[in-house]
């Protein structure tokens, strides 16, 4: 009972995240797709670019709502709640799950996830404490290195532009993020 209240009080929350300027027409959205978008390509293999598959984590894709990832991965351990800077009266709403956070945007859809710790790999099994090499081997050589960060990016059909963001401590990776930016 106490989880069906919590998930209400959630989901209440995250419907009420749309900017208030009735001005401006704002649709809500429900995808419930089990399918990755972009088709069902499988994630490339090793060092190939980087395809729709590769930002399917623990099976949360960005055609997912909220309810979707309820429905796969239960409910989130915490929530916790941010002003979208991007549009005056948003917010972005991050699930926090063991290893793993999906932030949810201000439609209610995912946004991205964070990966933070080692039991949740990539696709191409990537995970927290592998070595910069290790990901060499699996993604190639990064695009763009800001600040011990690497990135790589996807530009879909559905999706738009998407990345994968690897952030190393000590030559090992520390964090993973995958979706979209948000900064």
């Amino acid at each position: 009972m106490s989880f069906r209240v919590s998930l209400l009080l959630v989901l209440a929350s995250t419907s009420s995240c749309r900017p208030t300027d009735h001005a401006v027409a704002h649709t809500d959205t429900m995808h419930i797709s089990s399918a990755p978008p972009d088709s069902a390509e499988a994630a490339g293999s090793p060092g190939a670019p980087l395809t729709s598959g590769d930002f399917v984590v623990a099976g949360v894709h960005a055609l997912m709502d909220s309810m979707a990832v309820v429905g796969l991965l239960g409910g989130p351990d915490s929530v916790s709640i941010n002003d979208d800077f991007r549009a005056p009266g948003a917010k972005l709403v991050s699930w926090h799950y063991r290893d793993l956070i999906v932030l949810l945007g201000s439609f209610n859809s995912v946004g991205g996830v964070w990966i933070t710790g080692p039991a949740v790999p990539t696709a191409r099994g990537l995970k927290v404490g592998d070595t910069q090499e290790r990901v060499k081997q699996l993604y190639g050589a990064p695009e763009d290195e800001f600040a011990g960060e690497w990135e790589y990016s996807y530009q879909g059909r559905v999706t738009g532009r998407i990345v994968l963001r690897v952030s190393f401590l000590n030559g090992r990776v520390q964090s993973l993020y995958l979706g979209h930016l948000y900064d």
